[in-house]
């Protein structure tokens, strides 16, 4: 299916671009100097608002185009033939980080490797949290050492329930970790309550039936090898599959809907991650042996846990960059 495509007469452009190819289009809407800033050989780097073609997806979105000094606007109905490098803009996911040790990890990573970038929201920096999720391939939200069911101390966690529903309720992908997993649990409704002793340190996870037919979780075989770190839980949400579980917590991870996660645990750490979050947390690191403990067991531990840890987020990125 062909559609429109920008181009500019006489000259090679680069539209956010990685694919080449010869064009005649006709420029959608005007284009107009916001304001000019001459780059050599005459040119000017402009604004323009662009219908995309094939090679894109979604409607008009602004890209940048160098072309020519003009002041004044093209008219919509000029005809233009040019060459034109050409691409929209990759999907993106929205990821909300608290503190600093806890950033996505290979969350991250996965994501990039479905071709779905990251704008990371820090709300410990006191950035906003979106209002909505509108255009995002996905919405993670990452832990923290701070309450799910209390605004103490908490400054957006209303925002972040807001998001959550929003995103559950548009179907847009979503992950939420250890902080994350209970907010999206609260914002379906659950309760949290405090665990009688936290988990602390390297554990596993026993699957359930449900994780047999699940799209993260289905064909993996447990038990699954994973960092906890919490001394809250949360009642499950009314309509949701649970995934997995301990002895010492019933609610590891659970499906929300077709497409929201919440995992209790983390698995998207690495060594740099777990030994910021011990150095960042020591009295809670003292629980499971001490920071030396868990970073000498670090490597072994990491490793046992990559295999469903690939699985498992790979899976989730695929789904995110279906979902533009």
């Amino acid at each position: 299916m062909s559609r429109r495509r920008p181009a500019v007469e006489g000259d090679q452009q680069r539209v956010d671009g990685e694919r080449e190819g010869d064009v005649d289009g006709v420029v959608d809407g005007q284009v107009r100097t916001e304001p000019p800033h001459h780059r050599g050989q005459g040119l000017v780097e402009v604004q323009v608002d662009v219908e995309v073609d094939e090679i894109g997806q979604g409607p008009a979105q602004r890209v940048s185009l160098s072309v020519a000094p003009s002041r004044r606007p093209i008219p919509a109905s000029r005809r233009v033939r040019g060459r034109v490098l050409a691409t929209m803009s990759r999907p993106v996911a929205l990821v909300i980080q608290h503190v600093e040790p806890e950033g996505p990890g290979w969350v991250a990573a996965a994501l990039s490797g479905a071709g779905v970038g990251v704008e990371l929201v820090r709300a410990d920096r006191g950035q906003p949290v979106p209002r909505d999720v509108d255009g995002a391939a996905a919405l993670v939200v990452m832990g923290g050492p701070m309450s799910a069911g209390s605004d103490d101390g908490f400054p957006t966690r209303r925002d972040e329930l807001a998001l959550l529903r929003r995103a559950t309720e548009a179907g847009v992908p979503v992950l939420g970790i250890c902080l994350g997993a209970q907010l999206l649990a609260v914002s379906a409704g659950a309760r949290i309550d405090r665990l009688g002793t936290p988990e602390i340190g390297w554990g596993v996870v026993e699957l359930t039936a449900e994780a047999a037919s699940d799209p993260l979780f289905g064909g993996l075989d447990g038990p699954l090898t994973v960092l906890h770190w919490h001394g809250e839980t949360f009642t499950l949400p009314a309509g949701a599959a649970l995934l997995a579980s301990t002895p010492a917590c019933a609610h590891q991870a659970f499906r929300l809907g077709p497409c929201a996660w919440g995992l209790q645990f983390h698995l998207e750490v690495d060594e740099p991650v777990v030994e910021g979050v011990v150095r960042a947390f020591p009295e809670d690191a003292a629980r499971a042996g001490g920071a030396d403990a868990i970073l000498r067991a670090a490597p072994g531990q990491l490793a046992a846990m990559a295999p469903a840890r690939s699985v498992i987020l790979e899976r989730f990125a695929r789904l995110a960059a279906a979902s533009r």
